[in-house]
């Protein structure tokens, strides 16, 4: 089989690629520790509700660009047709899952300075402050804070759904699923 020339990172046809695989990972690893930081401050009870703030938004921020890479690059590329083995609805629904969580992504990008920013709060990132360009608006910002907290919960269900898909991959279908996103696929021409 030969090896054909392609666009830098691109997802070869029957799988992903390093760029596809090393963003997946990426996001996973910036993921968690944002859903648990930003969870800890909605505890008002806690003492350390700023200092939460502040890191989860220093995580935030210095994950910005990586995790908007990863929503368009998904997007820009698609998703590789599925294995001989994969077909029907089960497809469609983890298709539909994976571009629900980019959405859920994009929406938290979004809403997250803006919440703060509407607030009258500027967003902290280690011991710089990046103040905001708008206005207070302080019902704008309890409604951006209700979306951020919506969208975040919509995210860990989707992780949750999406883990015990490939769980079930793993354990029942035996179809290579997993190792999609273990190990880049080829881009071949076929027999010579």
């Amino acid at each position: 089989m030969a090896v054909l020339p392609t666009r830098l990172g691109a997802d070869p046809a029957g799988g992903y690629g390093w760029v596809s695989i090393v963003l997946h990972w990426a996001t996973v690893a910036v993921l968690f520790p944002l859903w648990f930081v930003g969870y800890a401050t909605s505890h008002p009870g806690s003492e350390s509700v700023l200092e939460l703030i502040h890191t989860h938004t220093t995580i935030a921020v210095c994950a910005y660009a990586l995790l908007w890479l990863r929503v368009l690059w998904r997007f820009r590329q698609g998703h590789p047709a599925p294995l001989p083995r994969q077909r029907g609805w089960s497809v469609r629904l983890g298709k539909a899952v994976h571009y629900l969580l980019l959405l859920a992504i994009a929406v938290m990008l979004v809403s997250g300075p803006l919440m703060a920013w509407t607030g009258g709060d500027a967003i902290h990132v280690f011991s710089a402050a990046i103040p905001s360009p708008l206005p207070k608006l302080p019902r704008l910002s309890t409604w951006l804070l209700a979306v951020h907290r919506t969208t975040s919960r919509i995210i860990m269900l989707a992780i949750l759904v999406h883990v015990c898909a490939v769980l079930k991959h793993v354990a029942f279908n035996h179809d290579g699923t997993l190792g999609r996103m273990l190990m880049a696929a080829r881009r071949t021409t076929g027999r010579r």
